[in-house]
């Protein structure tokens, strides 16, 4: 699998009024369960902005 084949989710943006309420975590689960199930075994990597509190507690917690 060429290494060029990647996904990059930068920005999750989500406004005031709907924070704490899952939002964000939803909007990251579903890209990336649509590169997955999209991509197939194409992909070599998905890149998130990991040093984000709410990334790294989500990504943790699907364990990646």
């Amino acid at each position: 699998v060429p290494s060029n084949k990647y996904a990059r989710l930068d920005l999750v943006i989500v406004d005031n009024k709907f924070r704490h309420n899952g939002v964000g975590r939803l909007l990251l689960l579903a890209g990336i369960t649509y590169l997955l199930k999209n991509s197939e075994e194409q992909l070599y990597s998905i890149s998130c902005l990991a040093t984000h509190k709410m990334v790294e507690n989500v990504l943790t917690e699907f364990s990646f």
